[in-house]
């Protein structure tokens, strides 16, 4: 294959580099704004994010996240 024919790659933000950008790691108090039941095994929960708070939740498609929450006097 000759080089002139191959198509130049978009280079796709890393989730590893865009992680590192967040370098301290804490919990927010966030308000649930809806949930979706997607199936009868999955669902969707939305977030009310605060202004403040916009660009630590820019997330990419597959990142996740973490959640806690105080069930029965637990930290779960």
């Amino acid at each position: 294959m000759l080089n002139f024919f191959k198509k130049k790659k978009k280079k796709k933000d890393s989730l590893v580099a865009k992680e590192s950008q967040h370098k301290t790691h804490h919990f927010h108090s966030l308000l649930v704004k809806d949930i979706k039941k997607e199936t009868a095994d999955c669902v969707s929960v939305a977030f009310s994010i605060p202004e403040n708070l916009e660009e630590e939740f820019k997330f990419l498609p597959g990142q996740t996240l973490t959640l806690k929450s105080m069930i029965n006097n637990e930290d779960v």
